[in-house]
């Protein structure tokens, strides 16, 4: 079963019959995506829609199973068979690995939304001077789990990771600037200068609505990636990785306001908690491309 010779079967026998790649999505109910990647080889048909999919394309299903047309010769039809049984057990594997993803991307964004509760909201659950090591060590928890379901669903999930996406410059635009606001206007307050012609108690308010939006978006940006993942579209991404650490940092900065006391220690702590944040995801973004690096010199 090889997903790069069925896809270009497909391709072959899509264009013969001059169908379009939304045509023969249409035809088959599924999205003209789904048929994109059953094309490249990112993925493989169904076993529910091969029968339907051989009958369009005037194939037969040993043919898309092997990925070429075969002859009537018993042998094929053997070869064929046991493909198939063997593609059913991989697909069942499949299944349950992206069941058991699904609840890890909900656990992390779980994690995440009760740290940004508790750092930004009234509770005083965690404000303590050592509940920083309890949110750096719900980050790197975070961060490890995406990065190994990453590896773990091999080449074709790891390879999507790219900066230039649209949700990855989001979340780095989110990331920047909630370090550079607090910092900026921390930096100016120490300087004796409020910022915007607020009074001095709106500062710390200022700051946490600041945080707040910032937190928010990210958790929407999270959650749109989980429904990408729930429909077979690649999850783990720079953009992600960033978007965890973003909320993150917006709990541990929304945890230090609550517990302000003097302006420069609160600037000391504000760097120090950027500083942990973004070796963290440094080290997250660095270990999922060698795994990347990796499973493509093994395949």
């Amino acid at each position: 079963m090889d997903k790069k010779k069925t896809g270009q079967l497909i391709k072959e026998a899509r264009k013969n019959k001059n169908y379009t790649q939304s045509d023969l999505g249409d035809m088959l109910g599924v999205t003209n995506k789904a048929i994109s990647r059953w094309e490249n080889g990112d993925s493989f048909p169904d076993i529910g829609v091969l029968e339907e999919l051989a009958n369009i394309l005037d194939l037969k299903i040993q043919d898309l199973v092997t990925g070429e047309i075969q002859s009537d010769d018993k042998s094929y039809d053997e070869i064929a068979i046991t493909e198939i049984v063997r593609f059913a057990k991989t697909q069942m594997c499949e299944k349950r690995r992206r069941i058991f993803g699904n609840l890890v991307f909900i656990a992390i964004l779980v994690f995440a939304v009760i740290s940004g509760i508790a750092g930004m909201g009234s509770s005083d659950l965690l404000y303590s001077d050592a509940s920083r090591i309890v949110y750096y060590a719900l980050l790197a928890l975070s961060l490890g789990l995406i990065v190994c379901e990453g590896a773990y669903h091999g080449k074709e999930k790891l390879n999507k990771w790219s900066g230039a996406s649209y949700r990855s410059l989001a979340a780095l635009i989110s990331f920047v600037w909630s370090v550079v606001m607090t910092i900026a206007v921390s930096i100016l307050v120490t300087n004796g200068i409020i910022p915007f012609g607020m009074k001095m108690a709106s500062v710390g308010p200022f700051i946490m609505t600041q945080l707040t939006i910032i937190f928010i978006i990210n958790v929407l940006l999270m959650v749109f990636e989980l429904f990408r993942w729930s429909k077979g579209a690649g999850l783990v991404h720079t953009g992600y990785i960033i978007s965890i650490g973003t909320m993150y940092l917006c709990a541990l900065f929304g945890d230090l306001l609550h517990r302000l006391s003097d302006i420069d220690g609160f600037y000391r702590n504000i760097v120090e908690k950027t500083i942990v944040v973004m070796l963290e995801l440094v080290i997250a973004i660095l270990a999922s491309r060698i795994l990347c690096r990796k499973k493509d010199i093994s395949e």
